[in-house]
């Protein structure tokens, strides 16, 4: 699942990937008939629409686009990373343009980056809470990440504590990430993301190299 997500993102994101050429629109059309399945397989079954509402809805859908376009620029700015106003909404418009071509009503969508952002915490608010599920994937997708940070051992609770620091307690406990030392250390060297970010903008190579 991770794979198949990393690859969407690189096709959508890879420059030009929403040009005419593109594999980005593919993708994304890809995506829209997915959810259309799912939607007629789910309305198939059992599934009171009446009380629980449609299946993959226009909700759902903003919610995650806003995920997508929304929690990237929050989490680079929590670990000190400045972003300009304009590489904001740069950013929205672009996962405008993709949610449009995905079937989110367009009379819908939020329409700059401050809207999106209260949307994506208005549905975190409302739909934000425990299940068996989530702990699960979640359980599974720690012992991923940590099997892939090298120097196991040195480097032991380095990702439940930048899930907890980029995602909050709330988040965190609801998905019962354990709690680790390396949330203290993260928001402590904040400043060390910064110094980067100032050494990237006025170093040419560095520069390029980063991009």
């Amino acid at each position: 699942r991770v794979s198949e997500t990393s690859q969407f993102l690189l096709h959508v994101l890879t420059p030009g990937g929403l040009y005419d050429e593109g594999l980005g629109i593919a993708t994304l059309m890809k995506v829209r008939m997915m959810h259309s399945a799912s939607r007629l397989l789910i309305g198939a079954k059992d599934w009171d629409a009446a009380q629980d509402g449609v299946p993959v809805n226009q909700e759902d859908l903003i919610g995650t686009l806003t995920t997508f376009g929304c929690t990237p620029v929050m989490h680079i700015t929590k670990l000190g990373v400045s972003v300009s106003p304009e590489e904001q909404e740069d950013f929205w418009y672009f996962w405008r343009v993709a949610g449009q071509i995905l079937g989110i009503d367009a009379a819908a969508m939020p329409v700059d980056f401050a809207e999106a952002k209260i949307f994506f915490e208005r549905v975190q608010e409302r739909h934000c809470g425990k299940s068996n599920e989530g702990i699960e994937l979640t359980k599974a997708l720690l012992a991923f990440y940590a099997g892939i940070v090298p120097g196991a051992s040195l480097f032991e609770g380095l990702v439940p504590g930048v899930v907890r620091f980029l995602a909050g307690d709330v988040v965190a406990d609801a998905l019962e990430v354990p709690q680790s030392r390396w949330k203290g250390i993260i928001e402590g060297n904040r400043l060390v993301f910064r110094m980067l970010q100032g050494m990237q903008t006025r170093s040419t190579v560095l520069n390029g190299f980063v991009n």
